[in-house]
């Protein structure tokens, strides 16, 4: 099967994987997020209002060049139901 579609394939199942709440289907799908690429987090900003936390950080990846981002947290109770993400830009 040509690659494009294998990985139209690995979409539509995880969609399926998603309406029918099977997380570990989900997780077999997604690589890790960032695995080894990032070296440090430095948060520069949280602000809460309601349900939300807004929080800007500096991240250093692991060749040492920086980039800062802006995310907003959406919870239900004490989880973390949401991240919306708002990607910034390198840092010098």
């Amino acid at each position: 099967m040509p690659q494009t579609e294998s990985h139209k394939s690995l979409i539509r199942e995880s969609y399926r994987a998603y309406q029918a709440e099977d997380r570990e289907a989900m997780e077999r799908l997604f690589a890790a997020p960032n695995d080894g690429r990032l070296a440090s987090f430095d948060l520069v900003r949280l602000v809460e209002s309601g349900d939300e936390v807004v929080a800007t950080y500096e991240a250093t990846r692991a060749d040492g060049t920086r980039f800062r981002n802006t995310e907003i947290h959406r919870f239900a109770g004490e989880e973390i139901a949401e991240v919306e993400v708002y990607f910034g830009w390198d840092l010098e």
